[in-house]
């Protein structure tokens, strides 16, 4: 039985069922709702589990990286809310 019906876009059922420490690395801008997950987990020395690999493998096939600024906002939104002079 497939579980893609269980699921929504952007969520996995991994995630959900079986890992859900995996999403203390998933964030969200506090603007727009954009959602991905922590640049760090790109790093060298995150994967140094084979259950940190497994949250790795995941979140980089279901989101993208996403940076957030010290106001919580993503690129995107804080390009648009940038005063135009």
């Amino acid at each position: 039985m497939s579980h893609s019906k269980f699921t929504k876009r952007g969520h996995s059922y991994y995630v959900e069922r079986f890992n859900p420490r995996a999403k203390r690395f998933i964030i969200t801008c506090r603007l727009y709702g954009h959602t991905g997950f922590t640049p760090n987990v790109l790093s060298p020395d995150f994967a140094s589990t084979f259950e940190m690999k497994a949250i790795r493998e995941t979140l980089e096939d279901i989101l993208k990286p996403l940076e957030l600024d010290d106001l919580g906002r993503c690129p995107v939104c804080a390009a648009q809310q940038k005063p135009h002079a």
